[in-house]
């Protein structure tokens, strides 16, 4: 923004912003900040959220943003100074800081399948490759390394278009440009393509080659609240299907006593650290803990969401099952419908009909019904690593109008931002390109205003981010990878949208002045808000697990009464965040393209596109040693956050073509609404397309003999052990059929025994196991095993 539309050699009756018009009537750039002014250049009137101040026209918002950023730096410092302060006093919890920190390191990536459960070997491990923790991790780092590939081609095409002057004749030099330009298009689309064609490829051999636990389970779906026992749904398939099934794990609604059943399950895994030694008995809390005769009541009083997850010995029981209760389903609405079709039936005899067709379609009797009364659906089950127990209700949660909710605050926290606080510093930057010399204050506020336009955004996007997830998880998926997508796209979009949207407002505005767009300026605004994305990002990256850690650290290490119980939730690693990541880079490559499509030969560009692909180099050994080194071993077995992202990748390539579009030789209405429809149009039909190599590379995978405790062995992770309410319950009411288990938690997984176990006698295990039972939970009188 900033050249005037009515040249000063033009007359003119009416001058636009910040100019006025002289004797002659050519107009003239007034001050630098200034709206208006009189005939003789002085300002009589300041912009928007600009105030007067000593001759000088001051941007608001920037002074307030200023003082509230020397604010948290001063926070930060005194912080700083805390802990430095804290570290020179004697600790008071050395030795239950001890045993927090063995904690931490037990948390992070281990290879179990090798003696000792060592760390994978930085230099031999390539999470491209290798599955270590989900084949989610390694289509991350295939995207990463993509990126870098993506870059390394724009670059090209950038430095071709350099030289381009050295060997083309200037008259064809548009048709060259055009050529090199359209030709990074092309190469960008079709290597986008292929990405993610091998992202797909990638997904279906894991499906395929790789056993995994839902290979085994089904969800089912309609049984009443009252059914909280296992045995009871157990009886009720094994029956339907005629075998014996492994095992079932109910997922309960528990959201009113989430807090009971976290502190119970941290004590029972806190008595059997004390029982096996890991540490000393005198460090645990379990004297604290009143009221264990209270806790089988509550148990027994926890609902049953509608929801079961049944595990088969084998896959062929699984299929069978699924075909069983599919055939089930179809005899039922066939026979529904026969029963509505009758002309001569009445309104209580079609709901009288609908039910005897739920009971004895196809001669079928009540027994395939749950109590002979509730019609269950059964359908695939997710890998139990990504089951979110703590979000079953028997209500449903309303889903739709939080996300929704969240998207409307987010819009308008867009509005609020880029149409009224930072659009005004873009008027200012106008004014100022448009003073002939301006002065050294002036250079300062256009430079304050400037940055501040450029972090605030920045700034704004992790708020963003961070609204995103509080509505998302508040929502009640039932699948971590559900919340991730829902995310990851409501993220991009707002991101995208709030990084241009005080650009567009100052565009219009611009227009309705009589004046027009730059692209130069337009440029340098967008390299200044990817320098401040890159930089807030990984500061927030780095800077809140170092705060968070050292927080917890020295928490622990002064107070004197806190127990290893207490102390190991606070320092647990932290997770590898692949949906902030995704978002973040996507983002990257998003303002890359902008500026590659504006101004292919700014120096601002190439800057932008030799910094991006050094730091996608570099963001490549970063994530892998913090993923080797430094994160929480968290699975992620599906492709579903990838498969989002790929649709998605196809903006940047978008937004390239819209930029060959405009340099053709044809005849393109140049308005703001028409570059979004033809760049939304690209993208719709690249998406045809990703739909399109989707359908290719659905999985067939073959049915083996693996039995399910073969594969179980080799995760710590189960159906059991991850249902928290489930484990307490085996160890209130025990018995064969339902046996007890230890649960599962970050840094623990040497309780389930096996190669995940730290110690070589597994009777220890069983003997601890057999203890919890006895002794720590009582279940309320002498009731019989549920």
């Amino acid at each position: 923004l900033g050249k005037l539309a009515t040249a000063a050699a033009q007359c003119s009756d009416s001058c636009p912003t910040s100019s006025f018009p002289d004797n002659a009537k050519a107009c003239h750039p007034c001050a630098v900040g200034c709206a208006t002014c009189g005939a003789d250049g002085i300002c009589t009137d300041c912009l928007v959220f600009h105030a007067s101040y000593q001759g000088q026209c001051v941007f608001v918002f920037a002074i307030g943003f200023v003082i509230v950023v020397a604010v948290l730096v001063a926070v930060f410092s005194a912080g700083v100074m805390r802990f430095m302060c804290l570290s020179l006093t004697s600790p008071r919890n050395a030795k239950v800081l001890k045993e927090a920190l063995e904690h931490r390191r037990r948390t992070k990536v281990r290879d179990f399948s090798l003696a000792g459960n060592p760390v994978y070997d930085f230099d031999d491990t390539n999470p491209r490759r290798q599955n270590i923790a989900g084949v989610a991790y390694m289509l991350y780092f295939r995207y990463v390394a993509f990126l870098a590939a993506f870059f390394v081609l724009i670059l090209l095409g950038l430095t071709a278009l350099r030289y381009l002057p050295i060997v083309v004749d200037e008259k064809k030099m548009d048709v060259a440009n055009l050529a090199v330009l359209g030709s990074v298009y092309g190469l960008c689309l079709l290597a986008t393509l292929r990405w993610v064609w091998t992202q797909h490829v990638v997904a279906k051999e894991d499906v395929e080659d790789d056993p995994h636990m839902r290979n085994f389970a089904v969800v089912a779906e309609g049984f009443p609240k009252s059914a909280r026992s296992c045995h009871e749904v157990k009886a009720f398939f094994e029956t339907v299907l005629g075998f014996d099934v492994e095992g079932v794990s109910i997922a309960y609604d528990f959201q009113e006593e989430e807090e009971f059943v976290v502190d119970r399950i941290d004590r029972v895994i806190e008595k059997a650290d004390g029982h096996l030694g890991v540490y000393p008995v005198e460090l645990s809390g379990l004297e604290s803990h009143v009221g264990d005769n209270q806790d089988g009541y509550v148990l027994d009083c926890l609902l049953n969401s509608g929801y079961a997850f049944v595990v088969f010995s084998r896959e062929e029981d699984r299929e069978f099952c699924l075909r069983r209760f599919a055939d089930i389903g179809k005899h039922a609405s066939k026979r529904v419908s026969e029963t509505y079709d009758s002309s001569d039936t009445s309104e209580d005899d079609l709901d009288n009909g609908a039910a005897q067709g739920l009971q004895d379609a196809e001669g079928r009797s009540r027994s395939v019904l749950f109590r002979g009364k509730f019609p269950i659906k059964v359908g695939p089950a997710p890998e139990a690593c990504g089951v979110l127990w703590r979000n079953f209700s028997v209500e449903p949660p309303a889903r739709i109008p939080r996300i929704g909710l969240a998207v409307a605050a987010c819009l308008v926290l867009i509005v609020i931002i880029g149409a009224v606080l930072l659009s005004p510093g873009i008027l200012f930057q106008m004014s100022y390109k448009n003073t002939p010399s301006p002065g050294r204050t002036e250079f300062l506020l256009y430079l304050l205003e400037q940055t501040v336009s450029c972090w605030a955004v920045a700034l704004s996007n992790r708020a963003i981010i961070a609204l995103f997830r509080a509505a998302v998880a508040g929502a009640g998926f039932l699948q971590r990878v559900n919340e991730e997508v829902v995310c990851l796209c409501c993220s991009a979009f707002a991101l995208s949208l709030n990084c241009v949207a005080h650009i567009v407002v100052g565009c219009l505005v611009a227009e309705a002045e009589d004046t027009v767009v730059t692209i130069s300026l337009t440029v340098k605004n967008l390299f200044h808000t990817l320098c401040a994305h890159l930089v807030v990002s990984e500061g927030e990256r780095i800077g809140v697990p170092l705060w968070t850690y050292w927080t917890a650290h020295f928490a622990v290490r002064q107070t004197k009464y806190m127990s290893v119980r207490e102390s190991e939730p606070t320092m647990v690693a932290e997770e590898m965040d692949l949906m902030v990541r995704y978002v973040d880079l996507w983002l990257l490559c998003g303002l890359v393209s902008a500026l590659v499509g504006l101004d292919p030969t700014s120096l601002y560009t190439v800057t932008a596109v030799v910094l991006a692909l050094c730091y996608g180099i570099s963001i490549y050994l970063l994530d892998k040693l913090r993923f080797l080194r430094q994160v929480a071993q968290v699975h992620k077995t599906s492709s579903k956050l990838d498969v989002a992202h790929n649709y998605l990748s196809f903006g940047p390539p978008s937004v390239l073509f819209v930029a060959v579009l405009y340099r053709a030789p044809v005849k393109v209405p140049d308005s703001p609404g028409m570059i979004i429809l033809m760049a939304l149009a690209h993208w719709l039909i690249c998406c045809i397309f990703v739909r399109g190599i989707q359908q290719c590379t659905v999985p067939a995978r073959e049915l083996t003999d693996v039995p399910y405790i073969e594969v179980a062995s080799l995760q710590a992770y189960n159906y059991f052990n991850t249902n928290p309410v489930h484990v307490l319950r085996t160890l209130h009411f025990p018995s064969i059929v339902v046996p007890p288990i230890y649960p599962l938690a970050p840094g623990k997984e040497y309780l389930q025994g096996g190669q995940f176990s730290d110690y070589d006698d597994p009777h220890r295990l069983r003997e601890t196991l057999m203890l919890l039972i006895r002794s720590p939970l009582k279940s309320t009188g002498n009731q019989p095993p549920r």
